[in-house]
């Protein structure tokens, strides 16, 4: 499932505000393809416990 994209904001940073996802055991996989200042990065969240 594809969530979305954000572009960067004020201080480097991007926020992206989303439906709650369906239940279950998903990972939130976050990825920046990088630019001429900064490396790509890529993160994983694990899902959050309990749920």
């Amino acid at each position: 499932m594809h969530l979305g994209t954000a572009p960067p904001a004020k201080a480097d940073m991007a926020t992206l505000r989303t439906a709650t996802p369906p239940p279950g055991h998903q990972e939130i996989v976050v990825i920046y393809t990088g630019d001429d200042a900064h490396a790509p990065s890529t993160v994983v969240l694990p899902p959050r416990a309990g749920e």
